[in-house]
Order: structure tokens, then C-alpha cells, then sequence
């Protein structure tokens, strides 16, 4: 991925279909195969309750999402899905795509199948990646077109990866590659694979380097993006945008869901406003650094950027807004101790990482790196992306 930090490329994934199950219809959702980025929800009433998950999936569809995840416990709940999906066909509702979400119950899984059309299960509590239920689950799913999520949570990593390598982003993606090379094994490829936490930065590290190792073995199995319980309000949204947004610039990313402590309705234009942002990206050409730069960042370890402090911003001080700067920092900027970066491009955080990287001069020891990246300050002054996205021509995807 270092190699690419100064141009944009979406990653390549292998087509996912759900959807449509049995109805002769097309299917209600590509995720992958460069198809645009699929949004989805989770309904928050209980499996048990037919008319309110009906209900609100209904609300869910008129907000414009075409997949939705219900929880299955137990086998009571993943039996009551096959009830849910007969309330909606007798609707006229046959273009949503139904997902189980699965946790500790293999059994409940191998139901939920025969209902849905796709399965979530969790590494972290499903038994091993090399264990019959595995296999079983695959074969079963294989008969009846029904897709996969191997869906890993910080926190709930299996007791082998944790004391190997802890609860860690590298632990998360060692127990999805223990699930996605037995997937292989199988030949099954209907799989979409997820790596979530609350913590933006144990995700997003996540995410890079799934991306990374999944490209050193062959695999091209779309991701599924998320923050796990991001809040509600603006403190839910602002936390989602940072991570989502960050790997949907990065080109990583074929679904999401922006997980809202609110009405699940209330997440699609969230989600959707996102992808509209990076709707269209065409592929673009390395940005040039500036001459004898070197790249010092590292996409897979999070650092703060060093610099000096000046009046209240830099050194140790929290990122602030431009009307927020205090009287020495506002001259600063007049006299030139802030550098003031600025973006253009349709790709702006690409380009504010290219010359923040050609701000360093190649000669310099890596002793001296550190003193240089402390001699000036970057604010980065940019658009909202709300603002951005409001004007671009919205397009309405039909999955």
C-alpha cells in the first residue's frame, strides 16, 4: 500500500450477488466487482416480533437501502426469519436482501440459511476455522446461493489469537484469513469479509492491513465497512465519516453501514451521502512529491505528525478549526510559521498526504527527519464533505 499513498485506486474485489432469493428476480444487491459501494442497515426490533421487523424494514426500503441485517441468537429467532420473508413477499416486497447475523450458534446459522441471503457469523465465536461446522455451513450455503460474511469484532477475538497475538488489528486479521483460506479450501467465494471496532484507529488499521494481506494471497473478497456503535447525533456521524471515509479514500471499501444508536432509517442518508462523496472517482495517476521527498508515513501504524507548537495549535495541542486559532497562531499564518495546505483535486486526501510527504527532503538522516517534521506546522483547510457531496449530481443506484 506504501507504494500508493500519493494516488487513488479502488481496490479490486470479486462480485458478491444477494438478494432475490428464489423469486426469480435480480438480485437485490451486488457488493464488490467494482459495482457501486452498497449501503445497509440492521433493524433494531426483536427477530421474535414479525409485524415490527416487517415494519420496519418497510421504512428502511422507502429510505432507499436494499440490505438489511436481523439478529438470530438462538434457533427460535433464525426460524422466525422464514416468517418474516413470507410477510414480505405477501406485501409485495421481494427486492430486499435479508442478512442473519449470527453469534455463538452454529446451529442457528445452519436455519437462518434456509431463509436468508446472507449469513454474518463472528470468528471470534464460532468455533474453529478448520472445524465441521464451518464446512457445513459453506456446503449449505453453496446449495442455496446464500453468501457469507466472515464479520470480525475487536473484543471478541478467539482465545488462540489473542494469546498469540492479542486483541490487536493484526489479531483481527489473522483470525479472518484463519476463515477466508478455509473458504478458499472449500472453493466457496460468495464471501464478504468485515473487520469492525468502536475505536476509528483499531479499524481503520484493521482494514489496511486485511487489504494488504489479502492481496499477498490472491484474495479478492469485498469488504464490508463499519465503526462498530459509533453513537448517535453528530458525534455518531463524525466518528463514522472519519473511519469509513478515510478507507473509502484509500479505495478500500465495497458496502458499509454507518452504525447510529437511532432508528436504522435514520442511518441510510448518513451512509449514502458517503458514498456519494466517492461515488465516480476515476483512478488517478501518482501525485509528484517534491524533489528528494521521502515517504515517511505509514499507512499500517497510527503516529501523530510532529511539529512545533505555535500559540494554540500544533505540538501537543488538539486539531482545531481555523476560527478557533488564538491571536499568535492567526499571525502565524500571516507571516508564514503555518504552512497552510490545500486540496483541489477530486481526491483531496490524497493529495494533502503527497504534500505533507514532500514537505521532508530526501537527504536528510532519520535523525534529522524528526527535527524537520517539528520545524513547521500543516492545517489543512477543505471543503465539508457534506457540502461537497450536496453538489454533485446525486445519482440513485438500483441494486
Amino acid at each position: 500500500m506504501k507504494k500508493f499513498l500519493s494516488q487513488y485506486r479502488r481496490r479490486q474485489s470479486d462480485p458478491v450477488r444477494i438478494g432475490g432469493r428464489g423469486n426469480g428476480k435480480a438480485v437485490g444487491a451486488v457488493i464488490g466487482g467494482g459495482y457501486p459501494v452498497a449501503v445497509q442497515t440492521m433493524t433494531d426490533t426483536s427477530t421474535m416480533d414479525t409485524g415490527a421487523c416487517v415494519a420496519q424494514i418497510e421504512r428502511i426500503r422507502e429510505a432507499g437501502c436494499r440490505i438489511v441485517r436481523l439478529t438470530a441468537p438462538g434457533r427460535r429467532e433464525a426460524e422466525n426469519l422464514g416468517e418474516i420473508r413470507e410477510e414480505l413477499r405477501r406485501r409485495g416486497i421481494d427486492d430486499m436482501a435479508l442478512v442473519a447475523d449470527i453469534h455463538f450458534n452454529p446451529e442457528a446459522a445452519m436455519i437462518a440459511a434456509d431463509h436468508v441471503d446472507k449469513v454474518r457469523i463472528n470468528p471470534g465465536n464460532f468455533g474453529p476455522a478448520d472445524g465441521s461446522q464451518l464446512e457445513q455451513l459453506l456446503e449449505k450455503c453453496r446449495a442455496g446461493s446464500v453468501a457469507l460474511r466472515i464479520g470480525v469484532n475487536h473484543g471478541s477475538l478467539a482465545r488462540h489469537i489473542v494469546e498469540k497475538w492479542g486483541d490487536t488489528p493484526r489479531g483481527m486479521v489473522e483470525s479472518a484469513m484463519e476463515f477466508l483460506r478455509e473458504c478458499r479450501r472449500q472453493d466457496f467465494n460468495q464471501v464478504v469479509v468485515s473487520m469492525k471496532s468502536s475505536n476509528v484507529r483499531v479499524m481503520v488499521h484493521a482494514y489496511r492491513l486485511l487489504a494488504a494481506r489479502m492481496d499477498a494471497e490472491g484474495m479478492r473478497y469485498p469488504l464490508h465497512l463499519g465503526v462498530t456503535e459509533a453513537g448517535d447525533g453528530a458525534d455518531g456521524r463524525i466518528k463514522s465519516a472519519a473511519g469509513i471515509g478515510a478507507l473509502l479514500a484509500d479505495g478500500i471499501g465495497d458496502t458499509i453501514r454507518v452504525s447510529l444508536t437511532e432508528p436504522p432509517e435514520n442511518e441510510i442518508p448518513v451512509a449514502r451521502q458517503l458514498v456519494d462523496y466517492f461515488a465516480n472517482r476515476e483512478p488517478m495517476a501518482p501525485l509528484p512529491l517534491a524533489e528528494g521527498a521521502v515517504e515517511t508515513y505509514d499507512p499500517y501504524t497510527y503516529s501523530r505528525r510532529k511539529s512545533d507548537s505555535v500559540g494554540n495549535l500544533g505540538g501537543e495541542n488538539m486539531p482545531l478549526l481555523p476560527s478557533e486559532l488564538d491571536a499568535a497562531a492567526r499571525e502565524a499564518l500571516v507571516d508564514g510559521r503555518i504552512a497552510v495546505i490545500t486540496a483541489t483535486s477530486p481526491h483531496p486526501a490524497i493529495e494533502w498526504r503527497a504534500k505533507v510527504l514532500g514537505m521532508i527532503p530526501a537527504r536528510d538522516s532519520a535523525q534529522n527527519i524528526s527535527r524537520n517534521l517539528a520545524r513547521r506546522t500543516a492545517t489543512a483547510s477543505c471543503r465539508r464533505f457534506r457540502n461537497a457531496a450536496n453538489r454533485r449530481p446525486r445519482r440513485r443506484h438500483t441494486y
